[in-house]
């Protein structure tokens, strides 16, 4: 596996030397060592993993001509001070001769240009900043990194150090990447596009590639702040995925149209915890979709829609609709019905109820009924009940996640619903959604069976008998 993670940096060198613009990982490479300028030699190859858009410096020693011959510090594995040497006719390229590791031939410290050259603050004229990997690595994962190098008694030490094993370590603890994370073995490429060590800040590219699966796992623009303790790191660019751990404006704005719909009552402090982790569970469940406590697109789409009014999805629940209250005036409540789904089905007209003396009517869209009564001294929206799951508006959502599909075990274990058997049949109810006259699609045990499937309840007014 080491040979084909370090086939990478071969292809890359081969390009570099020709005068080609071939992109470079700041990984790992197998090139052979050189004890001359003019000697180069590297093996043939044919695939490498995917990288970065970033190459060697053009031909011509530049700021590496400084440290040519000269001992420079070892910034990967600590291994102290190396002699280092040209590698390539051009000079565009730095090698030890001599194994940081010890292992002959192998572990070789290599140093190069950035092409194009990151955008630096607070570098001075003495300093020199490159990047550095590890030529014929040992290990599957060979380290890499962007160093800041100043003048030290016969040649250069490391004064600063971002290193591919410090980013994976700082990128662990942030939400975005930590959802990604291959769970094998990776390679890390950063290319850097901006360094400033008055800030100890750096910023560039990170590509992830998981070797065990053989593909990009992740990448993204990240910051690491380097200016003291372990090496922190912030992702730049969004997945589009909010997660527990998140802070900021969105998070705010998530957990403002939570609120604005009755899924949370906590604190709207641009904090994602627990508290907003659980109502955004809470709201995927109750619009059946998958439940992982984090906000993507979908659940991101529907919050907003509902929240602003703009969408199309309408949930029902024990307050009657989302938009649309129990206790709404009739005319207002059937404008706001007829607005999303059209002419109704059925409309029964007010008609007195025998049992109670109230006016009722129901308004009838596929499976669903809206009840309107004026039980309350004026006609209004009391209740509603489906009257066939398997046929109700499309763009309608049940609370509790309660769809066409939904079986006795899922009512009983996720929604604490209870079995009753009385003289008006075998029905079920959910006291905590307020959701009540629940019926089979067919005769039951006592207890139903898990697998037995439901067909019709409701709430409010309309999920009770009247009388």
């Amino acid at each position: 596996m080491r040979k084909m993670v370090g086939l990478l940096m071969v292809l890359a060198f081969v390009a570099a030397a020709c005068g080609d613009d071939s992109p470079l990982s700041t990984g790992v490479t197998t090139s052979e060592p050189s004890t001359t300028a003019a000697e180069t030699t590297v093996p043939d190859t044919t695939e490498a993993p995917p990288t970065s858009e970033t190459t060697m410096a053009a031909p011509g020693e530049g700021a590496l001509g400084a440290m040519a011959g000269l001992q420079v510090e070892d910034p990967l594995m600590g291994t102290g001070m190396h002699t280092m040497e040209w590698v390539d006719d051009d000079h565009t390229i730095l090698q030890s001769p001599v194994s940081t590791t010890g292992t002959d031939g192998m572990d070789l410290l290599t140093l190069f240009l950035f092409d194009p050259p990151p955008a630096t603050g607070g570098i001075t004229t003495d300093q020199v900043l490159v990047g550095a990997f590890l030529s014929m690595p040992t290990s599957d994962v060979s380290p890499s990194g962007v160093v800041v190098y100043g003048p030290a008694a016969g040649g250069y030490e490391v004064e600063v150090a971002v290193t591919t094993p410090q980013i994976r370590t700082a990128m662990l603890e942030t939400t975005d990447y930590a959802a990604a994370a291959p769970a094998g073995e990776a390679q890390f490429d950063f290319v850097p596009s901006a360094l400033d060590t008055d800030d100890g800040l750096v910023t560039g590219d990170l590509t992830v590639f998981a070797i065990d699966e053989g593909e990009i796992a992740y990448e993204g623009e990240i910051q690491c702040d380097f200016s003291g303790g372990p090496l922190t790191c912030v992702t730049l660019t969004d997945d589009g995925v909010w997660r527990p751990g998140d802070e900021g404006e969105d998070v705010e704005a998530i957990q403002e149209a939570l609120a604005a719909i009755g899924y949370l009552s906590g604190p709207i402090d641009g904090k994602y915890g627990p508290g907003t982790a659980a109502a955004v569970e809470k709201f995927q469940r109750d619009l059946s979709l998958t439940v992982d406590g984090k906000v993507g697109p979908q659940t991101l789409g529907l919050l907003e829609g509902l929240a602003d009014g703009t969408g199309d999805a309408m949930v029902a629940s024990q307050d009657g609709f989302i938009g649309l209250p129990f206790g709404t005036a009739y005319a207002d409540g059937r404008a706001w019905l007829v607005d999303r789904w059209g002419t109704p089905d059925d409309d029964t007209g007010w008609y007195v109820d025998g049992c109670d003396g109230h006016d009722w009517r129901m308004v009838t869209w596929d499976g669903f009924t809206a009840v309107f009564t004026d039980r309350d001294g004026t006609r209004q929206f009391d209740g509603w009940q489906v009257d066939d799951l398997s046929d109700l508006p499309p763009n309608l959502y049940i609370a509790g996640g309660i769809k066409a599909t939904t079986k006795w075990s899922y009512l009983d274990a996720t929604l604490g619903a209870d079995f009753y058997d009385d003289y008006l049949g075998q029905r079920w109810r959910i006291p905590g959604l307020g959701y009540g006259d629940g019926r089979f699609t067919g005769p039951v045990t006592n207890p139903p069976a898990g697998n037995s499937p439901i067909a019709s309840f409701g709430t409010g007014t309309g999920g009770f008998e009247s009388c």
